[in-house]
């Protein structure tokens, strides 16, 4: 079946997946959303500067723009990657690799953005995109 301008708007196709994500060690669980094309876009550009060079943090970036509350809001905003990108690295793994899945992020989309880097803002910068 074509899908058509309606059907590719439709709330079939624009309902952005969440799931709840347990987070035994911590006592809890968060939720984890997908993104829009859109969020997708904001996030990769937030992880280069005006120079195009990786500013690393990028498990934290996208913590950021993916863990929501119950309703949906954002928990974090993007002046907390630093903050986020503290969390320890089995949690913050979890959380990302949840996003990652819900986003359609591929392991080379990570690797083009520096997942495995540690870049310059890793723990210092406060300056966020």
């Amino acid at each position: 079946m074509f899908l058509n301008r309606e059907l590719l708007t439709s709330e079939r196709a624009t309902k952005i997946p969440r799931e709840r994500l347990e987070l035994p060690e911590l006592g809890g669980f968060v939720y984890v959303k997908g993104m829009t094309g859109g969020e997708r876009d904001e996030f990769e550009k937030s992880c280069r500067d005006t120079k195009g060079r990786l500013r690393g943090n990028t498990r934290a970036r996208l913590a950021v723009r993916t863990v929501v509350h119950e309703d949906g809001s954002r928990v974090f905003t993007d002046d907390e990657i630093i903050m986020v990108g503290r969390i320890r690295v089995d949690v913050l793994q979890k959380v990302f690799n949840l996003a990652q899945k819900l986003s359609g992020i591929s392991d080379a989309d990570v690797e083009e953005l520096g997942g495995d880097s540690d870049g310059s803002e890793a723990g210092t910068d406060s300056s966020m995109s």
